[in-house]
């Protein structure tokens, strides 16, 4: 009985899925009963799903004149605009599977995902724009085994690995989605990721399939939570989905809006971020899954007070948690996640021992199926649910990003300087280096900067540590690996910049008011004893969400607004505070005795707030 529920009752998922539920079947099914209805908004730009269909059919017969097809894969660089998805449902139409291509990956990066992918054309935008062609709609059938996409995840062995998934895995996720969320015409859902980001297919792809419409925001913007707070109110967006990261920036930027549905993924959502987004939104729902399994796999309610977990499957999915033995796991003990379903990728590009590795055959199935290993440790609650527990492996998740700390390693060994490196993460997702250096190495304290800039060339910036620690040797455990509990915590009087082996020059010193005022900020915000006012926030330990914090004292402290943006055009003291100073009437400066009224009097006032 216990062995019947946990393997059949619990997994009675069976959803209808016709092998002709593609995304672009879907689609211009759509467009064709609204045609005028607008499919999507991106600032002042507003575009209906008949305009949308014919922009990406022209694009599509164009791609076939090309030789694209069924099999192919095309790479889009397109930026956040209508353009990029013109561009991708352009591809999908063609019968091709889209390679989303991230502008701001390093070079190296984008030159290995094109050559080990087989990317033979790319989609930069300009052969999105408006074009007349009378004739509309698809021009080739993808069946529900071709490719619809190949996004690329961190590898352990310092090598990304591409993983494929076919149309039947994407039609199932964005069916599953759109009946889970019930939207409607009248829904409006923002989309705020990135495509290189493979939770944005459910923002781009499930309101078009449903008759809604997407707000496309713009690029650079997603971290601003005050931008993010202003398109939703503009736009009456009613449905939004984000990492636990970008709603705690959206929600501490005094952002008071209330939504229809907010679904949170990416990581794990803790008991206090479910609390205050369940005063936001009429539905909140905590998704999981692996990019191996699309995008989500699990869904669960969310209710202020009450566990988090992540859940049941969604349609056409099965999960089971499994002992070493392949055996499953009784309620309320411990064991690794399998997933399988109509969600599995076909596997690894070009990786066949690592497909064969992770994508195992079910023994509880009897037409051949297979079963994901997610490397994921959770276990049953009584009524079915699974609770998270953590990871089995050092895949770890960075803003919501999977990393590979293998892979962070291997790149950091890959310097001539570096004869052994190891990487953790330590606070709020800050990824620590521990560096031995070679015998004829320099101090690891300036080696620091070099190796930011050798790991910017192969890495994208979320896999870039922020903090780097020199040691003699890394300590290792009795079996002979390295032994990450026993690495030290950073000092940051030490550990944590570039180029800091010497005195500085008197030029390092902060000057103005303005630049002392910024270093004071800068040096609470990042736990460091000082900052210089020539040293890069990126540097010496910034990332996007210590912006939004250094954002917000700043704001508070000037008593005017300025733009997230503007931190990351201006990454060094004395820039950004010229950039200030600029903008305030007569030159004035901020000053030190200004920001010490304003914090004397917010505490006067009991606003003693963190």
């Amino acid at each position: 009985m216990e062995r019947h529920r946990l393997l059949v009752e619990w997994n009675r998922t069976e959803a209808d899925l016709p092998d002709a539920a593609t995304i672009p079947a879907l689609f211009s099914r759509q467009a064709a009963l609204a045609p005028d209805a607008t499919a999507l908004i991106c600032e002042q730009q507003q575009i209906t799903y008949g305009e949308l269909a014919a922009r990406a059919g022209t694009l599509a017969r164009r791609l076939r004149e090309l030789g694209a097809g069924p099999g192919s894969t095309i790479a889009v660089g397109a930026p956040r605009s209508p353009e990029l998805v013109v561009a991708l449902l352009g591809v999908l139409q063609a019968g091709a599977a889209y390679l989303p291509l991230d502008p701001s990956y390093p070079a190296d990066r984008r030159r290995f995902m094109l050559a080990d992918s087989g990317a033979r054309l790319c989609v930069t935008g300009d052969e999105a724009g408006p074009r007349h062609d009378p004739e509309v709609g698809p021009v080739a059938a993808a069946g529900a085994e071709d490719l619809a996409y190949v996004i690329y995840t961190s590898g352990s062995t310092g090598r990304p690995k591409g993983v494929a998934i076919p149309h039947r895995a994407l039609a199932n996720l964005v069916l599953a989605m759109r009946d889970l969320l019930r939207l409607t015409a009248d829904d409006r859902l923002l989309a705020v990721t990135t495509p290189s980001f493979d939770i944005s297919a459910l923002e781009l792809f499930v309101p078009l399939v449903a008759g809604a419409t997407v707000v496309l925001l713009p690029e650079g913007l997603a971290i601003d939570g005050k931008a993010v707070a202003e398109r939703l109110d503009r736009h009456h967006v009613s449905v939004m989905q984000a990492t636990p990261a970008m709603w705690r920036i959206l929600i501490d930027s005094g952002w008071r809006g209330r939504l229809t549905t907010a679904l949170c993924g990416g990581e794990a959502l803790d008991a206090g971020l479910a609390n205050r987004l369940a005063r936001r939104a009429d539905h909140v729902w905590n998704v999981y899954g692996p990019t191996e399994t699309t995008v989500w796999s699990t869904y669960a309610p969310v209710a202020a007070g009450a566990p988090v977990t992540i859940g049941r499957p969604i349609a056409n999915t099965r999960l089971h948690v499994l002992d070493a033995d392949l055996e499953p796991a009784p309620v309320g003990i411990a064991g690794e996640l399998y997933i399988g379903g109509a969600g599995l990728a076909r596997g690894y590009v070009g990786r066949s021992a690592l497909t064969a590795q992770r994508f195992v055959p079910d023994p509880f199935a009897t037409n051949g199926e297979r079963l994901y290993r997610t490397g994921d440790l959770v276990r049953r609650r009584p009524d079915g649910t699974l609770e998270f527990l953590g990871r089995l492996d050092h895949q770890v998740k960075v803003r919501g990003y999977r990393v590979e700390l293998g892979e962070i390693e291997s790149a950091l060994t890959a310097h001539p300087a570096v004869r052994a490196a190891a990487v953790t993460v330590r606070g709020d997702a800050q990824l620590v280096a521990y560096i031995v250096p070679t015998d004829d190495a320099p101090d690891p304290r300036p080696l620091s900067s070099e190796l930011r800039a050798f790991l910017c060339r192969s890495l994208p910036d979320y896999m870039v540590p922020n903090i780097f620690v020199g040691m003699a040797a890394l300590p290792l455990s009795p079996s002979g690996k390295v032994d990450r509990r026993a690495l030290r915590e950073p000092d940051p009087s030490i550990d944590h910049a570039p180029d800091r082996a010497g005195p500085r020059q008197a030029v390092g010193e902060p000057r103005t008011g303005t630049e002392q005022l910024l270093a004071e900020i800068w040096a609470k915000v990042l736990g460091l004893p000082r900052v210089y006012a020539d040293d890069n926030f990126f540097e010496i330990g910034g990332h996007s969400l210590a912006v939004v914090a250094v954002h917000a004292q700043l704001t508070e402290l000037i008593g005017r607004e300025i733009s997230v943006v503007d931190l990351f055009r201006y990454p060094d003291i004395r820039g950004l505070a010229a950039f200030l100073e600029g903008d305030v009437p007569a030159k004035q400066t901020i000053g030190r005795d200004r920001a010490a009224r304003r914090i004397a009097a917010r505490r006067g006032a009991g606003g003693n707030r963190r």
